[in-house]
């Protein structure tokens, strides 16, 4: 408790003196608020309808211009709470920062959908560390990053599903998770990124207990439409090891200034040696329509779960309609 009281007062005092030397300080309102109604296959498991607020976030954070850049979460600094600095041999972000992994900032895609569970990875996936933003070379960009880590209560649980807790205020051992991520954009339009990181996880070092993630993720955009897939790949070794995977696939298209038609699908397996109702496939189709500070989603999903046609009575697959707004401010 008292750590994280420390570090929202060091970064709230950073915050003042970015304001009193720029007077560029930002705050950033986003909010959602949805209504759903999901309906199962299985007709002994009744519909459901249901209203929701997944977001509800201030974002304190200074401007583009100033050398030393502050980006927090007001409501929950321990979720997001990092400073970076600018200098002519590249870039240093340091604090409760966002994990440089694929293309995503808050939420990933791996599965087909932004995943509000935190089945796959952490719904927001940040750890406290340091990021290393290496200075841009012709068509490529990247990053290195030192960070606490996972814990290790997700690996070892023996239940069917396994989690990628983050660390809290502190690590449980000596060593620390390295990584990388690295950008190219050949030519206009046209990008790929590739990831990965390698975490031991036991509280007693030892090194044969790891987990390892490599992604892809490439794109392809031309005026007025985009296409991007990407996957990833999670190895844990230890007592029991086992692979995690997800990937998805999409493509937008803007049939106006204001509005979009999105595609976009994946797949999903939390545990090779298990089959479960969360190894799922998805579909889903949705229209967008921008105006102003407001994005209004309607989202068809069409869900399928694995374990449905393989043990009966356990999962069900299903439908669902996604009402949503948006609001950034």
């Amino acid at each position: 408790m008292w750590r994280t009281v420390l570090t929202s007062f060091v970064f709230v005092l950073s915050a003042l003196s970015l304001w009193s030397q720029s007077g560029k300080l930002q705050l950033q309102f986003y909010g959602d608020f949805d209504s759903t109604v999901v309906v199962y296959d299985d007709p002994s498991i009744l519909p459901v309808w249901s209203f929701k607020q997944n977001h509800l976030e201030v974002f304190l954070g200074s401007g583009p211009d100033s050398p030393v850049q502050l980006t927090v979460d007001v409501l929950r600094p321990h979720d997001l709470a990092q400073l970076r600095f600018d200098s002519p041999w590249g870039a240093f972000t340091v604090g409760r920062v966002l994990v440089p992994f694929g293309t995503f900032d808050m939420h990933h895609l791996y599965g087909g959908t932004p995943e509000e569970e935190g089945v796959f990875l952490p719904k927001l996936w940040s750890d406290i560390g340091v990021i290393y933003s290496v200075p841009t070379w012709g068509p490529l960009s990247g990053e290195l990053y030192v960070l606490n880590g996972m814990s290790a209560d997700g690996f070892e649980s023996g239940g069917p599903s396994p989690r990628l807790y983050s660390v809290g205020s502190s690590d449980n051992n000596l060593a620390k998770t390295v990584g990388f991520r690295t950008r190219i954009d050949p030519a206009p339009g046209l990008w790929a990124v590739l990831s990965g990181s390698w975490d031991p996880y036991s509280a007693t070092n030892q090194l044969d207990k790891a987990l390892g993630m490599g992604g892809l993720d490439a794109g392809v955009s031309g005026e007025g439409w985009s296409l991007r897939a990407g996957a990833q790949v999670q190895e844990i070794l230890g007592t029991s090891s086992y692979l995690r995977w997800g990937d998805y696939a999409e493509a937008l298209w803007n049939a106006s200034f204001d509005v979009s038609l999105r595609l976009r699908a994946g797949q999903m397996d939390t545990n090779s040696l298990l089959v479960n109702a969360e190894d799922q496939a998805n579909v889903n189709l949705a229209l967008l329509w921008h105006l102003g500070a407001f994005e209004f989603d309607l989202t068809y999903f069409r869900n399928f779960t694995v374990a449905n046609a393989v043990v009966v009575g356990y999962g069900s697959n299903w439908q669902q309609v996604l009402a949503k707004v948006l609001v950034t401010y």
